[in-house]
């Protein structure tokens, strides 16, 4: 025999059922860490997903810019891609009735369309869903909501022309009794009048017929005059520190706070809310999860390898009479956890990850109202693996090692009398109630004074 170690392998087979057991507990401990994470990765893909849909998938926003702050931007180095929204102008769609105004409290004379141009950078961006047709290639086609059509004289459908009356909304505001600003009066100046091709119909994610303002889309080719303003949409090339990144950005070209926007949606699933303290919030949760799934897994693996290690009291002693020393004997216990890692870590990995794909397929087979489950998708994630092997490993090494400490210092004389792990302890007298041994016998009671002497063991298998 070359080496002391050499042992671990032949007790592992001697000692099938308990080298299956111990293999098992690490197989369902790293089970539950993969599931558990496999989970939150899908949890979070769909949820970008959505964000992506309903919010866009930009990271800022800067409005009310000039053509050079727009090429300052595109040309920043924390910057990657850039696309620029311009207001060309309202256009009135059908009155209000004095009614409406009265029941929703408002003063808008007309439901409006915003007629709004954008590139295809800003397209891409933004949350804007074909329903029919396409989207607009030239200023003399246009693309509507699907909501606003019902609010024309005339049913138009795609390839009709609509006439609009372009002009600008002129509002006045106030002050209400509570000292908050309101509108208080508007009116619609026309300055001309428009034909447009419908090419497209949108359906909004948040759709509600009882709004009076209507985003129409026009052409995708911008103006882009120096004495116009516009909305910059910019994704950034790195989203690390983000909201620091965005601010500094904005100081950079020039444009206020009040001018700055964070689609916070986006940014927060990524980690990089501008609220510190929800970033701080998802990562000790996370911590949480992680430290409570290793120390249940480290209470069940613990007494497989105690168990274990006590049963060898006499194989340690015999090795320390023939000149083993502590240190080699706590490597041979050390090296049967990593012979049992290397087994259960990965089939554990992957069983959880097999698990999950079962549980979410059967979801989609009961075709429930659950959405965000039914929507959600498993996919081997190689953070998920590397974290989740990281963690099962010092798992299994933090189990092992109280056990291949207490072997290490076995001495000849204690395996020679065997007394493992038996101590003599001053007697004490532990109290049992009588209600206990009338409910659960003789046995009960002994079994209760059994906990109470052994208060420590009784809470780690608990």
């Amino acid at each position: 025999m070359k080496s002391y170690k050499q042992i671990t392998y032949r007790y592992l087979k001697e000692q099938r059922n308990r080298t299956l057991l111990t293999i098992l507990g690490i197989i369902l401990s790293l089970a539950m860490i993969s599931a558990i994470g496999s989970i939150m990765v899908a949890a979070k893909d769909r949820a970008i997903q959505d964000t992506l849909e309903n919010a866009g998938s930009y990271h800022g926003q800067f409005t009310d810019v000039s053509q050079s702050q727009i090429q300052q931007l595109t040309n920043h180095v924390d910057v990657d891609e850039v696309g620029v929204r311009e207001l060309k102008n309202y256009a009135t769609v059908s009155q209000v009735t004095q009614e409406e105004r009265d029941n929703r409290n408002v003063v808008y004379p007309y439901r409006y369309l915003e007629i709004k141009a954008y590139d295809e950078k800003a397209l891409s961006f933004l949350p804007l869903h074909l329903k029919e047709g396409r989207f607009p290639e030239n200023d003399q086609e246009i693309a509507l909501e699907d909501w606003v059509l019902e609010y024309f004289d005339e049913d138009y459908a795609l390839g009709d022309t609509i006439k609009l009356n372009l002009g600008d909304r002129d509002t006045s505001y106030g002050e209400d009794a509570d000292g908050y600003t309101i509108m208080t009066e508007e009116t619609f100046i026309q300055e001309g009048e428009g034909s447009y091709t419908l090419v497209g119909i949108t359906q909004p994610k948040r759709r509600w017929s009882g709004a009076f303002i209507s985003d129409a889309i026009v052409g995708s080719r911008l103006s882009m005059q120096e004495n116009r303003n516009y909305n910059a949409f910019f994704t950034l090339s790195d989203i690390k520190n983000a909201p620091a990144k965005i601010a500094r950005i904005a100081k950079d070209i020039g444009v206020s706070k009040d001018n700055t926007f964070y689609n916070e949606g986006l940014l927060r699933l990524y980690g990089q809310s501008i609220h510190e303290s929800f970033n701080s919030s998802i990562m000790a949760l996370v911590l949480f999860v992680i430290g409570l799934i290793m120390v249940s897994t480290i209470a069940v693996i613990y007494n497989s390898f105690h168990i274990s290690a006590l049963e060898r009291t006499s194989q340690f002693g015999i090795l320390r009479s023939v000149g083993a020393t502590p240190k080699q004997i706590r490597g041979i216990v050390l090296k049967e956890a990593g012979t049992l890692s290397l087994i259960g870590i990965p089939i554990g990995l992957f069983s959880g990850i097999l698990a999950m794909k079962v549980v979410f397929y059967v979801i989609s087979l009961l075709q429930g109202d659950l959405d965000v489950l039914t929507n959600m998708t498993i996919t081997i994630s190689p953070t998920v693996l590397v974290l989740g092997a990281g963690v099962g490993g010092i798992t299994v090494f933090l189990s092992a090692l109280g056990p291949a400490i207490k072997a290490g210092r076995i001495s000849p004389l204690e395996a020679v009398r065997n007394t493992g792990d038996l101590k003599l302890e001053p007697f004490k007298k532990v109290k049992t109630a009588k209600l206990t041994q009338k409910i659960f016998g003789i046995e009960g009671s002994i079994a209760r004074k059994n906990l109470g002497r052994n208060k420590k063991r009784f809470f780690i298998t608990v």
